[in-house]
């Protein structure tokens, strides 16, 4: 999401590893360092462990991209390491705004899988509109394809204490 190497993920995606790793593009692999965190939100920010300036960057869009009805992608790794190569995108609808436990998410039927979790949510412009986090089956219902983003709107003040902004 900056320039300098600050990516955004699901907080649940770092609990527990005692080294976090980041490829890009490119196929290199850079370390990176926890630099804020909401568990509340499931939202963390990372950085790359470089002096690089010249990351590629996603564009941040905000609620009021977000259209019911409208398609969405969904970028990520959906078996994580299971499945090698590049990431892969999904592509579906915005389904609906939800509030879910007490939060609010972005409610898609873009696949998500457990390796999706803090990938993101895009328009079909690229604007990055949420952070996808789960895909939600209710015990003993067939339901498939609801998932569930975090909007990147509950993201800006995390993003701003980390970057110092």
């Amino acid at each position: 999401i900056d320039t300098r190497g600050y990516v955004l993920t699901n907080q649940h995606v770092i609990v527990g590893v005692n080294q976090i790793n980041i490829t890009i593009m490119a196929g290199t692999v850079f370390s990176a360092t926890v630099t804020q965190t909401d568990p509340v939100r499931d939202v963390a920010l990372l950085k790359i462990s470089s002096t690089r300036t010249n990351f590629a960057t996603a564009s941040l869009g905000s609620n009021a991209d977000v259209a019911i009805g409208e398609d969405v992608l969904a970028g990520g790794f959906p078996l994580g390491n299971d499945l090698p190569g590049a990431a892969s995108f999904t592509k579906g609808i915005l389904s609906a705004i939800r509030v879910f436990n007490g939060l609010n998410y972005i409610q898609t039927d873009v696949t998500i899988n457990p390796g999706n979790s803090g990938g993101c949510l895009f328009t079909i412009q690229g604007k990055v509109i949420g952070i996808t986090t789960a895909g939600v089956v209710p015990p003993r219902t067939d339901a498939e394809n609801v998932g569930l983003c975090i909007p990147i709107d509950e993201t800006k003040e995390l993003i701003k204490a980390g970057l110092g902004k």
